[in-house]
């Protein structure tokens, strides 16, 4: 069966708010000292393998039309409002701070996760990029 890219752009789109979900989840579990039960461990690796999936479908449809406005061209417009990215700033801040509170909890510095150091990397760039796209 031939799912349309609307299709598969919800299903990604509801995915991804599970994985964040889990990994909420995770982190409070992680704050509160309880161990992390293997279920949820495998609850993120499979919603990971399900959006991998998801985009490989996305980047193998075809694309819309070109004489109709993507929704992701609203969403960029919508993306230059100052109160928009003043919350992206937020947001961001927010995402560093729980990675370097993760990041606390280890002893020594090469004991933390690859994947979390990219994590942090990743939103210090999302953060200055915000900022240089707040002052244009």
């Amino acid at each position: 069966m031939v799912r349309s890219r609307e299709a598969i752009e919800k299903e990604l789109a509801v995915a991804c708010i599970n994985l964040d979900r889990t990994l909420k989840q995770q982190e409070d579990m992680l704050k509160s000292g309880s161990a992390l039960p293997l279920d949820l461990a495998l609850r993120v690796e499979e919603l990971e393998r399900q959006i991998r999936e998801l985009e490989t479908d996305l980047a193998a449809s075809p694309a819309p039309p070109t004489d109709v406005p993507r929704r992701d061209e609203t969403i960029e417009e919508e993306s230059k409002e100052p109160d928009f990215l003043r919350s992206q700033v937020k947001e961001a801040r927010d995402n560093l701070r729980l990675i370097e509170e993760r990041k606390a909890q280890y002893v020594l510095q090469v004991e933390v996760p690859l994947q979390l150091i990219k994590e942090e990397r990743h939103w210090r760039e999302r953060i200055a990029e915000l900022e240089r796209e707040l002052e244009m």
